[in-house]
This record gives C-alpha cells, sequence and structure tokens, in this order.
C-alpha cells in the first residue's frame, strides 16, 4: 500500500508575467497579431513523485518494524538488505505529496492573421512556438524543481483554415499540425512519454433551407484517418464523422 500525502504548509505559487505584442488591421480585411512572451513561475504547487525524487521531504519507507499490511517483516529487511546490482530494494510508504517547487520559466511566440477577401470567403493561419521549460536557480529555503517532474510541450503549432459562407450554403476547411511533445503525470517516471507530432485535417459542408432557418450539415475531424494522440494518457482518436441539424425560430 503505497499512500499520498496532502500538504497543509504549502504557500502561494506566483506568476511573473511579460509580454510584448501587436495587432493591427490593414483595410478593414486583413488583422495580424504578434506577441512574444516570458512568463516566470514561483513556489509552483506540484504533485510530486517521491519515488522518482527520494532525497524530497516527506519521503519514506516501509520497515521490518512497519511492514505493509500483510507482508512478513523479515521479507522487508531481506529486500532491503540485497546486494547490487539487484537491491537494495526500498518499499516506498509515501509515493507522492504536494510540495512548492523552485522557479521555472517559458518563454515563446505567437502569430496570426485573419483575412476577408469579401463577405463570402475568410481564412485564416496562426503559429506558435514555445520553447522548453527552464528550470531557475532556487532560494536557499525553496526545493529546486526536479527535472523528473518538468514536462515539454510541442515546440511548433500550426493551424490553418479557409471558410465559406453565403446564402445558400457553408463549408470549412482546416488544418492543425503540432509537434511531439513529454508529458509526466502524478504517477512515477515510468508512466511518462512523449506523444508523436500529428497533422489532422478537418472539413465541413452545410446547405441552407427556408431563408437560413434550417441548415443541414456533415462535419469531418481527422478525415485522412491518422492515428492521433495529444496526451500519453489520451484516447488514440481517428476519423470522425457527425451529421447535424440547426433549426432557428
Amino acid at each position: 500500500i503505497v499512500e499520498n500525502h496532502g500538504n497543509p504548509d504549502l504557500k502561494e505559487e506566483s506568476l511573473t508575467a511579460y509580454e510584448i505584442a501587436y495587432t493591427g488591421t490593414f483595410n478593414g480585411k486583413t488583422t495580424v497579431g504578434l506577441a512574444v512572451y516570458q512568463n516566470d513561475f514561483d513556489d509552483n504547487i506540484n504533485f510530486v513523485s517521491l519515488v522518482d525524487n527520494p532525497t524530497l521531504p516527506g519521503y519514506e519507507v516501509y520497515t521490518p518494524a512497519d511492514p505493509p499490511p500483510g507482508m512478513p517483516p523479515v521479507l522487508v529487511g531481506i529486500l532491503a538488505a540485497l546486494p547490487p546490482p539487484v537491491g537494495p530494494i526500498p518499499l516506498p510508504k509515501v509515493g507522492g505529496i504536494y510540495l512548492n517547487l523552485g522557479p521555472t520559466r517559458q518563454r515563446g511566440l505567437e502569430a496570426s492573421i485573419d483575412h476577408a477577401f469579401n463577405n463570402r470567403w475568410t481564412a485564416f493561419a496562426n503559429y506558435s512556438f514555445q520553447d522548453e521549460p527552464e528550470i531557475l536557480d532556487a532560494d536557499a529555503d525553496q526545493i529546486p524543481y526536479p527535472v523528473s517532474e518538468v514536462g515539454i510541450p510541442p515546440k511548433n503549432r500550426f493551424n490553418a483554415g479557409v471558410n465559406f459562407n453565403d446564402r445558400r450554403f457553408l463549408g470549412s476547411l482546416s488544418v492543425n499540425y503540432a509537434d511531439k511533445a513529454f508529458w509526466v503525470d502524478v504517477l512515477d517516471r515510468t508512466f511518462a512519454g512523449y506523444t508523436e507530432s500529428y497533422t489532422m485535417l478537418n472539413a465541413s459542408f452545410g446547405v441552407k433551407w427556408n431563408e437560413g432557418k434550417i441548415v443541414t450539415s456533415i462535419k469531418g475531424t481527422n478525415i485522412t484517418n491518422e492515428s492521433i494522440q495529444q496526451h500519453n494518457f489520451g484516447d488514440i482518436l481517428r476519423r470522425s464523422v457527425v451529421g447535424e441539424v440547426q433549426v432557428r425560430f
């Protein structure tokens, strides 16, 4: 039995954010945006795996005097006394605990453009870059942020699409791309892992009836039927096609 502990002595975490951004509209048809940011987090409240970080406060192991329920005390002692390379094999009593961790930094940029060709056709594109999180130097009274607790987001993301809408028909076509990402969770490092980069193509087509009071449409997500996983514990996304009817009274 592995316990997880709370922590009544946590301090509030803080965020210091810097951003330089620009948004401009040209000829009433094109809007562009650009932003560069830096986020500094401090005293991060994090559920930390003590199995991966046995030197952190709160780490406890079972002993022959305090064995796991149902386990003979002598077996706990044998596992702890096994010589390398097999042992020693400690039996953690506390698997995880909430702790305040030292500072980290995230940097990135975002760019976007939206354009209206006319009153029926519009298009958009956006791009974002996020650098790998940086572990900053901790103060003397802080716990340095463990490397095992750092997730790595997709470095590059890109989305683009075109939309059509007139009195009779409407439709859209879009593409989404994301780089690979490394995910950590509340469990130990054996459950951490990467998700692969992916490209997702989506499309929709609809018809308006009765002067637009009724709209029937079909919407396809991941129409190329790629195998996409957006989180290493997440579902595998495949092609999805949905029919829809909207009625306006």
